[in-house]
């Protein structure tokens, strides 16, 4: 899934007048989140420094099934945050939030095992 095919089907779902390049840094917003909460925390091996992506034919971070809905919620919810439609809003960031937990869930037991384990004192 590239980025353009999840702004196509925002659009398709929810009709909207905001630009690609405003749903881009809400995108890219989202990406952080992830990159810091989750990847430099469970990432085996080494990770490269966040970079925003610059264009919509590139592929999200989370590029599976889990990665489909927490970006698609996520970009309706900024959408209806934004159009000042709070209900709507509060029921797809709550579907977002399931989706964040469900992938964080999902990343922490895969990756969780791989990681070097240090004792602080």
């Amino acid at each position: 899934m590239t980025i353009q095919e999840l702004f196509d089907e925002v659009d398709a779902l929810v009709p909207n007048f905001y630009t690609p390049e405003q749903k881009l840094r809400w995108l890219n917003d989202l990406e952080y989140k992830i990159y810091r909460e989750l990847f430099t925390e469970f990432y085996p091996g080494e990770l490269p420094d966040y970079e925003d992506h610059e264009g919509t034919a590139e592929a999200p971070s989370v590029d599976n099934a889990y990665g489909r809905d927490m970006y698609l919620h996520y970009l309706v919810a900024q959408i209806d945050f934004y159009n000042d439609e709070y209900s709507k809003y509060n029921q797809a960031i709550t579907l977002f939030n399931n989706a964040y937990k469900a992938f964080e869930g999902y990343y922490t037991r895969t990756y969780s095992s791989k990681r070097e384990h240090y004792w602080r004192i």
